[in-house]
């Protein structure tokens, strides 16, 4: 005679007070889980090849520094910044400029004047 054999053979009725759960909600215990969160888009950011930043040129420099003598609030611009290792291209309306941070707004994007690359003024408005 085995060690359970007295109980082997009779039925289980669960726990009293307790509905029995179904097999499907029983097997979703036991799903898979993504234990390290993001660990997936940090190896797929590692793979990325990242831009140096270039100096600007002295002719650079001056066509900058022209632009910004003439540039107003509301113009519309065409801009290439250095941002978090890669060359960025946006177009839209500057919303502010601002010389003491060195800080310009182009419609929700703020750009430090020491990351441009070019800027070019597309329309001025008045205003």
């Amino acid at each position: 005679m085995g060690k359970y054999d007295d109980i082997i053979h009779h039925e289980y009725k669960g726990i009293e007070g307790r509905i029995p759960m179904s097999n499907s909600q029983r097997a979703a215990q036991f799903a898979p889980f993504a234990a390290l969160t993001g660990y997936g888009d940090m190896i797929e950011a590692s793979n990325q090849v990242y831009q140096d930043k270039k100096e600007l040129s002295e002719d650079e420099l001056a066509e900058l520094n022209a632009c910004f003598g003439v540039l107003k609030k509301n113009d519309i611009v065409k801009a290439v910044y250095f941002d978090k290792g890669y060359y960025r291209e946006l177009t839209g309306k500057v919303t502010r400029i601002d010389t003491y941070e060195k800080t310009i707004r182009i419609d929700d994007i703020m750009i430090r004047f020491m990351n441009l690359r070019s800027l070019e003024i597309i329309e001025v408005m008045n205003g």
